[in-house]
C-alpha cells in the first residue's frame, strides 16, 4: 500500500508538473527562436523519458533520410560555393589586373597569330616581287642603252620608227645605208681608174706624128707606175672594205639574233610584270579579307565574352538565390525536428499518464471533474498542436509555391541557352558562307595564275579557320550542357526535398489523428 501511495504521489506530481507545462507553441516560437532556449526548456520541462514507440522509430528513419539529403545538397552548394570563389577570383583578376594582348589565352589567340603569320608571309612574297621588279627595270633599262650604242639613235626615235607605217627594220636600213656608201665610192674609184688610164693611153692627142722623147718616155713610165700603185693600193682599200662588210654583215646577224632575243624578253618581263600587277592586286584583296575576318572575330570573341560574362553573372545570382533557399529549408527542417521531438515526448508523457491514471482508477476512486478538467486541458493542448501544424503546412504549402516559382525559372534560364545555342550555331553558318564567299570570289580571280600562287595559303585560309570556328563553337556547347546538368541535378534535389517534406507532414498529421482518437476513446 505505502508502494501504490507513493507511486499515486510521483503521478500526481508529474501531472501536476505537466499540467504546468501546457504552453502556446506560436507565443513561444515567436519569443525563443535561439536553439540554446528549446535545450535548456526541454531540460526544464521534460525531465522523464521513456521507450520510444514505432511510431517514433519511423520519424527517426525520416529524420535519418532527410540528413543524408542535406548532406548531398551540403555537398552540391560547397562545390558551387568553390566554383563562385574560383569564377569571382578570375572577375577581380580581370577587373584588377588588364592582361595584355599577348597573355590573353584563349580560342581566338590562335586566330591571331595565324593571321599575323599569313600576313609575315604576304609581307616577304611582297618584298620579294618588289626585288624581282627591280632587277627586271634595271636589265630593261640595260637593253635600251645597249640597242642606242648600237644602232646610235635614241629609245625614242627606234619608238617612233617602229610605231611608223614607212617599214623600218633596224639594223636592215642601217645596212642598206652603208652598202649605197659603198656604191659611191666604188663609183669615184671606177671614174678615177679611168681618167688614169685615159692619160695613160692617150698622153697626147694632137694632129700629127711626133717623135716622143726621152725624158717624156721617163716621165710617162713614172705616171704609169704610180698609177700603178694607186690602183694597188685602191684594190688593197676594197678588199679591207669588202673584209669589213663581211664582219659587218655577220654582225648584223648576230645583232639581228640579239634583238629578236631582247624582244622576246622585253616580252617576257611585260608579262611578269603584268601578273605582278594582278598579284599585288590578288595580295591587297587578300590582306583586306583577312584583316576584315580578324576584326569580325575580335567583335565575336568580344561579343561571346559578353555573353559568357553574363551568364556566369545569372548562374551566380541563381546559385545565391539556391543557397539562400537552402539554408531557409535547413532551418525549416531543424525547427520542424525540434517540434516534432517536442510533440513525442509531449505524446510519451500523455501516454504514460493516462496509463497510470487507468490503473490507479481500478486500486483508487478518483472524481469524474479532476479526470475531465485534465482531458479538457490536453484537448485544448491537441487543438493548439494542430493549429501549429496547420502553420506549419500553409509554410510549406508557400515554400513549394517559391520551389516551384525557382523551377520556372529555370526553364527559362534553359529557353535562354537554347536561344544561345540557335544564336551560336547561326553566327558559325553566317561566319562560314562568309570565308566561302571570300574564296570563291579569290579563286575566281586566281584563275589564270593560280599555279604561281603557293597553295598553303588557300589550305590556310580553308581548313584552319573553319576547326578553329568549330572548335570555339563546341567548347560553348559542352559548357551549356555542363550548366543544364547542373539545373537539372538542383530540379532533382528540389523534387525529392519537396516530397519528403510532403510524406513527413502526412505522417505528422497521420500521428496526431491517431492520438487524438485515442484521447476520445479513453475519455
Amino acid at each position: 500500500m505505502e508502494e501504490t501511495k507513493s507511486h499515486d504521489r510521483s503521478s500526481t506530481n508529474y501531472d501536476e508538473d505537466t499540467s504546468s507545462s501546457d504552453f502556446d507553441v506560436d507565443e513561444w516560437r515567436n519569443n525563443n527562436i535561439n536553439s540554446d532556449t528549446i535545450r535548456k526548456f526541454e531540460f526544464k520541462h521534460l525531465k522523464k523519458k521513456e521507450p520510444y514507440s514505432d511510431l517514433e522509430d519511423v520519424a527517426k528513419n525520416k529524420i535519418v533520410q532527410q540528413s543524408k539529403v542535406i548532406r548531398n545538397l551540403k555537398a552540391i552548394i560547397m562545390s558551387m560555393n568553390a566554383k563562385n570563389d574560383e569564377l569571382e577570383k578570375l572577375n577581380k583578376s580581370m577587373q584588377n589586373e588588364p592582361t595584355p594582348h599577348k597573355e590573353i589565352k584563349g580560342d581566338y589567340t590562335k586566330e591571331l597569330e595565324h593571321c599575323k603569320q599569313t600576313l609575315k608571309q604576304k609581307e616577304v612574297q611582297i618584298a620579294e616581287l618588289k626585288g624581282h621588279n627591280q632587277v627586271l627595270l634595271k636589265d630593261f633599262r640595260q637593253s635600251i642603252k645597249l640597242l642606242e650604242a648600237e644602232t646610235g639613235e635614241t629609245y625614242a626615235e627606234l619608238k617612233a620608227k617602229q610605231s611608223s607605217t614607212k617599214g623600218w627594220r633596224g639594223r636592215q636600213q642601217r645596212i642598206i645605208h652603208l652598202q649605197e656608201k659603198i656604191k659611191v665610192l666604188e663609183q669615184k674609184c671606177e671614174k678615177e681608174i679611168r681618167v688614169d688610164n685615159d692619160e695613160v693611153l692617150y698622153p697626147n692627142r694632137g694632129t700629127g706624128a711626133t717623135s716622143l722623147s726621152i725624158d717624156v718616155l721617163g716621165s710617162l713610165t713614172d705616171k704609169g707606175d704610180n698609177i700603178t700603185t694607186r690602183t694597188q693600193q685602191k684594190d688593197d682599200c676594197m678588199n679591207e672594205l669588202l673584209e669589213k662588210i663581211g664582219t659587218c654583215k655577220q654582225k648584223m646577224s648576230s645583232y639581228k639574233l640579239r634583238n629578236e632575243i631582247l624582244t622576246k624578253e622585253l616580252q617576257k618581263a611585260k608579262d611578269e610584270l603584268s601578273i605582278l600587277s594582278t598579284k599585288t592586286v590578288n595580295d591587297d584583296e587578300l590582306i583586306e579579307f583577312l584583316v576584315e575576318q580578324n576584326s569580325s572575330l575580335k567583335k565575336a570573341a568580344k561579343s561571346t565574352k559578353v555573353e559568357e560574362n553574363e551568364n556566369q553573372q545569372k548562374l551566380l545570382e541563381s546559385n545565391r538565390q539556391l543557397k539562400k533557399q537552402h539554408d531557409k529549408i535547413v532551418g525549416e527542417l531543424s525547427q520542424m525536428k525540434e517540434i516534432i521531438e517536442l510533440k513525442n515526448e509531449r505524446i510519451e508523457s500523455l501516454t504514460n499518464t493516462k496509463k497510470r491514471q487507468v490503473t490507479d482508477f481500478g486500486m483508487q476512486y478518483k472524481p469524474m471533474e479532476e479526470t475531465s478538467n485534465l482531458t479538457s486541458e490536453q484537448i485544448k493542448t491537441i487543438g493548439k498542436e494542430l493549429l501549429a501544424i496547420k502553420q506549419a503546412l500553409n509554410e510549406s504549402e508557400n515554400r513549394c509555391s517559391e520551389l516551384i516559382t525557382v523551377k520556372i525559372e529555370l526553364e527559362q534560364i534553359e529557353k535562354y541557352k537554347q536561344k544561345l545555342q540557335s544564336l551560336a550555331n547561326s553566327w558559325k553558318g553566317r561566319v562560314i558562307a562568309k570565308v566561302d564567299s571570300g574564296l570563291k570570289r579569290k579563286t575566281n580571280s586566281f584563275e589564270n595564275n593560280i599555279e604561281e600562287i603557293p597553295d598553303r595559303v588557300f589550305k590556310a585560309l580553308d581548313e584552319e579557320d573553319r576547326k578553329m570556328i568549330q572548335d570555339y563553337v563546341n567548347t560553348i556547347k559542352l559548357k551549356l550542357d555542363a550548366s543544364k546538368n547542373e539545373a537539372l541535378a538542383l530540379k532533382v534535389v528540389l523534387k525529392n526535398t519537396s516530397h519528403t517534406r510532403q510524406n513527413d507532414l502526412e505522417l505528422f498529421a497521420k500521428l496526431l489523428e491517431q492520438v487524438h482518437d485515442g484521447y476520445q476513446q479513453a475519455e
